[in-house]
């Protein structure tokens, strides 16, 4: 993946399992994506108010 994907995944922009649907993530096991979406799942995305 490229550090765009990453940042979005890390961030919660977007779940894993969507991610790998678009085929922005090459995944070797199928379980993998659901397991992402638990392991990096927030209640809610990333939002910064300032703008810099």
């Amino acid at each position: 993946m490229d550090v765009t994907t990453l940042a979005m995944i890390y961030l919660g922009t977007w779940r894993p399992s969507a991610l790998a649907a678009a085929g922005r993530l090459e995944v070797r096991d199928p379980a993998a994506p659901a397991a992402a979406d638990t392991l990096f799942g927030v209640g809610q995305a990333a939002w910064s108010g300032s703008h810099f």
